[in-house]
């Protein structure tokens, strides 16, 4: 098994990565914060930029442990957090994995391996209740009444708040 820690800021304190076995479960830690306990908005979680991806093989794929060390020593990662949106590759001559997400909404937009796409639904609606997509149910207005409305928006005389007048 290979772990590669992704971006990982120092922010109250220097980054560590702890991996350790409670109760027979292989446990990673990922430390950046030192510090009263808070809670932590989905912003500042992003800003830590925490997280890692795991490789992990079968013996049998490898000669011997030198061999799959210098397998993995052949990865490059690039991690990318710009513009609410955050880029990683992991890459080695023979794989390739993709994601591009937002870390604040927790939203994929993008996943592959080795450039096939992971398909990411569009649209999916189903709590086991409604029989129709929300808002299908109204009554169409003509569009002749919905542009007389917009132009009496557009002849109003604007409205302003001054707190000081």
């Amino acid at each position: 098994m290979s772990i590669h820690p992704l971006i990982g800021r120092s922010i109250e304190r220097k980054c560590e990565m702890k991996i350790q076995e409670i109760n027979e479960f292989l446990v990673i830690s990922l430390y950046n914060y030192e510090g009263p306990s808070k809670v932590f908005s989905p912003h500042e979680i992003a800003k830590y930029g925490n997280g890692f991806v795991i490789e992990a093989r079968d013996s049998e794929d490898f000669a011997n442990f030198a061999e799959f060390q210098k397998k993995i020593c052949e990865v490059r990662i690039f991690d990318q957090l710009y513009g609410g949106r955050r880029r990683v590759h992991y890459i080695r001559p023979e794989l390739r994995i993709s994601t591009h997400y937002c870390p604040y909404t927790h939203t994929k937009m993008f996943a592959s391996v080795n450039g096939i796409e992971h398909e990411i639904p569009k649209l999916s609606f189903s709590n086991g209740i409604q029989k129709k997509l929300p808002f299908m149910d109204g009554k169409p207005v003509s569009p002749k009444e919905d542009i007389e409305w917009i132009e009496t928006q557009m002849n109003r005389k604007p409205e302003t708040y001054n707190p000081v007048d």
